[in-house]
């Protein structure tokens, strides 16, 4: 790729003045080195960036989605509710309305320690509330 690349700035340059320089029959090395540079200085880590990004799993997307928006409440809650944040609309809350990603997510910041899952107690009727207590610490990630 860096040949191609040198290849492309050697005609550039060409293209730009051709009447001082002699048409090219090879690439130099002062093209060769910055089309290099820009490879591994630009190119690659922004490919980098761009792609590991998009290779991490669902329930890791979510759960950045769902911490960041946990870091940015002000005051912090003590606890969250599955299905209230589900309701939340896009905006407000995180964004995250299926049930089982968000649960995904919960877990995967629970892994971290972020939030703790919800005790099931004693249920007395209909379906326990699933509040997560949230670490209180998360106070001190705010830039």
């Amino acid at each position: 790729m860096a040949a191609r690349l040198a290849l492309i700035l050697t005609a550039l340059r060409w293209c730009a003045d051709p009447a001082e320089v002699t048409p090219f029959e090879e690439i130099d090395e002062a093209a060769f080195t910055a089309a290099a540079a820009w490879l591994l200085d630009y190119a690659l880590p922004h490919a980098a960036r761009a792609f590991g990004v998009a290779a991490l799993p669902a329930a890791d997307r979510d759960a950045r989605t769902l911490a960041k928006w946990l870091v940015s409440q002000t005051p912090i809650p003590a606890f969250i509710n599955e299905r209230e944040l589900r309701r939340l609309p896009i905006g407000i809350g995180p964004g995250i309305g299926d049930p089982k990603r968000l649960l995904a997510a919960l877990e995967s910041l629970a892994d971290g320690g972020w939030v703790a899952p919800p005790s099931l107690g004693t249920v007395t009727t209909g379906r326990p509330r699933r509040d997560w207590r949230v670490n209180p610490a998360i106070a001190d990630l705010r830039p």
